[in-house]
């Protein structure tokens, strides 16, 4: 399996699996937030991640308020949404193959 370095590469690989809006958006904080749980992405940078993978273009005011509705999502700082940590867990089962598992820091 190929590295996979970007967000764009990586709904790219997972698209099959997001039918919706939201599904889309919760894989790119799913991915973002791998390696830094309090990484998130703001309503427009999502939008602008799903349109450049060739879906149409997502309305960032609606994204935002089908964000800040759902439970598997948490305001993040400067502005952004990250991922509750249950929902991390849960996306962990769907996406992980796609990108291998991480690689932690040895310890002393």
């Amino acid at each position: 399996m190929t590295e996979i370095s970007s967000p764009k590469d990586f709904l790219q690989r997972v698209d099959h699996q997001c039918p919706r809006q939201i599904d889309r958006a919760m894989a790119l904080l799913w991915f973002v937030g791998r390696h830094d749980q309090t990484a998130g992405l703001t309503a427009k940078e999502i939008a602008d991640l799903i349109r450049d993978v060739g879906h149409a273009g997502q309305n960032v005011s609606r994204l935002g308020a089908t964000l800040s509705g759902d439970r598997r999502t948490v305001a993040g700082k400067g502005g952004g949404w990250m991922l509750r940590a249950a929902a991390r867990r849960e996306l962990d089962l769907a996406y992980s193959e796609y990108v291998g598992p991480i690689e932690l820091p040895s310890s002393d």
